[in-house]
């Protein structure tokens, strides 16, 4: 039997791959809670969040991840950042990760047991996020003038985005990811204040690459093709 509903599903879904890859696509809505975001890594039923706010004076203010795990597993914030990201360099070692977000790349620095890695650089080519100047972003190392340099933040753990975030003594290493935890990183001042919480802007929802979004468009022109076949009657039983 052909099953059109699932037809339908796939041609949706082409439709709404394509309207990403249009170029004249709207800019994505601004994240106000997890099911908001569109680019997601790993599998399982816990989600966790991945914030990056520059602080450059481009737009958008800051972009959002997501990343999903099972129950079974610890993972540890560093292990989220190393699943999205496409390339990644912890002291002198580069991993690039041909199944993360190419554009997004970070370095750190790994400080040893009890302190861990902490970050040095993040850098985003946005080419392909509809709606925004096509640049690449990116902050580095600490900034003598400003006192600027990427703080850790973790925010209020649940489905809804908070703005409120509070410093981390740890590095990424070392933190443990909770089920909808929002887990951010803003190019700014240590704050002054005391529990030291920060304001980060709610998100833009990162897109996923093109090239991911051609490949499962790719499997929809398959699906439709094989439900076609199985569909076409058979025409040695039409001859008897």
């Amino acid at each position: 039997m052909f099953h059109y509903s699932r037809i339908r599903a796939a041609l949706v879904a082409s439709l709404l791959a394509l309207a990403v890859l249009c170029p004249g696509s709207k800019a994505f809505a601004i994240i106000t809670g997890l099911s908001d975001i569109t680019s997601w890594y790993g599998t399982g039923n816990n989600e966790a969040a991945f914030v990056v706010q520059w602080n450059d004076g481009n737009s958008p203010i800051s972009l959002a991840w997501g990343f999903r795990w099972d129950d079974a597993a610890t993972v540890t914030v560093a292990q989220m950042m190393q699943a999205i990201a496409g390339q990644i360099t912890i002291g002198a070692t580069t991993t690039p990760n041909a199944s993360g977000d190419s554009r997004l790349s970070w370095t750190g620095t790994d400080y040893g047991p009890g302190s861990g890695v902490f970050i040095d650089s993040i850098s985003y080519n946005q080419n392909g996020l509809p709606g925004y100047d096509q640049i690449v972003r990116n902050q580095s190392g600490y900034n003598q003038q400003t006192e600027e340099f990427w703080c850790f933040y973790i925010g209020t753990a649940g489905s809804s985005f908070s703005s409120t975030f509070t410093a981390s003594d740890y590095g990424i290493s070392t933190v443990t990811l909770t089920n909808q935890g929002w887990y951010g990183f803003s190019y700014t001042q240590f704050p002054a204040s005391v529990p030291p919480t920060t304001t980060i802007d709610a998100p833009t929802a990162a897109v996923p690459e093109p090239s991911t979004l051609l490949l499962a468009l790719g499997g929809v022109v398959i699906l439709i093709a094989i439900r076609r076949r199985h569909a076409r009657p058979d025409s040695s039983l039409l001859a008897h």
